[in-house]
């Protein structure tokens, strides 16, 4: 099969899996970025899904890709590293080789 973002099929299979291995144990869904998009997604389908953990935790969901382009997104990620690396320099006292950002 194809790799889809929005099927929960194989997360809901791993899930049935853990749950079956250790039935006493009690679950917390945690997903960052594209994950906790899943785990959202997942968790919305059905109350049989909700029952199954006792907690969701999504952070750092994507955003709209209809809305943004990659293009922007680029430039978005290059700016917020040169920043990061400009102040690692600053803070080791080196001088700053990235100017106006």
């Amino acid at each position: 099969s194809i790799f889809c973002t929005g099927s929960t099929e194989e997360y809901g299979a791993m899930v049935d899996e853990v749950i079956s291995m250790y039935p006493h144990t009690s679950l917390i869904a945690v997903g960052f970025s594209m994950g906790g998009n899943l785990i959202c997604k997942y968790l919305g389908e059905s109350a049989e899904n909700r029952a199954k953990v006792i907690a969701g935790v999504s952070c750092c969901q994507g955003y709209d890709i209809n809305r943004y382009s990659w293009q922007h997104l680029m430039i978005i990620v290059r700016n917020y590293m040169l920043k990061s690396l400009n102040c690692a320099l600053e803070c080791l006292h080196l001088s700053p080789l990235i100017h106006n950002l």
